[in-house]
């Protein structure tokens, strides 16, 4: 694919199209019901693919926006990892709340889990010796904030995925490990 581009690639491996979203360089993507892609960057902004591939359209957000989730009811979540919040967007970009974050979380990564609740990872420094998992209810409330002490200072927890059964995964970079969270 081009360069500082979102491809799509069929399961043979092949390139089908590669599209450029404006000047971002595009991060963590998410595919929302209308098989639109939306893309994080290292900007100010988010993109958005049409499901042709021929449309781009990007979106002003908080800064470095690395990471992006769709919840059930098809509204995109950015992480703003300097700005440290949270924001939630219509399926058109515009903007429906700011969730603010405590200063050094360096929210990282997003995932939207089977009960449409937003799972927040902070990447926090490299002298941080806790890493937090934020959860937000769907109306932007803080859910809970889990802290995890680790055995070493360093980089906190990159993007989370979760699982059918509940489960949060995430890389928890500062001890070389995944972490398994469950929700019983």
């Amino acid at each position: 694919g081009t360069i500082k581009s979102v491809s799509k690639i069929d399961p043979r491996g092949e390139v089908l199209t590669s599209v450029t979203i404006g000047t971002m360089t595009p991060f963590g993507l998410a595919v929302d019901s209308t098989g639109s892609v939306w893309a994080g960057s290292n900007g100010t902004t988010v993109g958005k693919v049409d499901v042709t591939g021929t449309t781009a359209t990007t979106f002003p957000v908080g800064s470095f926006p690395q990471a992006v989730a769709i919840d059930m009811a098809g509204f995109v979540w950015v992480v703003n990892r300097t700005s440290n919040s949270v924001m939630k967007l219509d399926s058109l970009g515009a903007l429906q709340l700011t969730v603010p974050l405590p200063a050094g979380t360096s929210p990282i990564g997003v995932v939207v889990d089977a009960l449409n609740q937003v799972w927040v990872s902070g990447f926090h420094a490299s002298t941080s010796t806790t890493h937090t998992l934020t959860v937000l209810d769907t109306g932007g409330t803080v859910l809970n904030t889990f802290s995890f002490p680790s055995v070493a200072a360093g980089f906190g927890f990159s993007f989370p995925a979760a699982d059918p059964v509940g489960n949060i995964w995430v890389a928890n970079q500062a001890q070389n490990a995944l972490l398994q969270v469950s929700q019983a």
